[in-house]
């Protein structure tokens, strides 16, 4: 009996080792395509949220901030998105190539 589990998670593991192997030499482009857009909604779920702190970080607080750091956060969140777009693009191109 241990021999059986000892023999199905040898094969197991061979066969994890193959997918991850296989996944990674650019196999699999649906499974590539499904946790690129995965990441693209997290991004924009994070991007979000962190808008939504802010605001509400500066409502609820007793000093005026000044506009300055409003606009920088904002400029700084586009540039964030800019280079996952950026990133997003360069794998996808990636995708296309193999």
């Amino acid at each position: 009996m241990n021999t059986d589990k000892t023999m199905y998670w040898v094969a197991l593991g061979v066969l994890a080792l193959g997918l991850h192997s296989e996944y990674r030499n650019g196999g699999f482009s649906a499974i590539h395509r499904v946790a690129g857009q995965a990441e693209s909604t997290l991004c924009r779920l994070v991007t979000r949220a962190e808008r939504t702190v802010a605001l509400a970080r500066v409502l609820t607080s007793s000093q005026p901030a000044p506009a300055d750091d409003l606009f920088a956060s904002v400029r700084d969140q586009e540039l964030a998105q800019a280079d996952v777009l950026r990133d997003q693009a360069q794998a996808h191109a990636e995708l296309l190539r193999d």
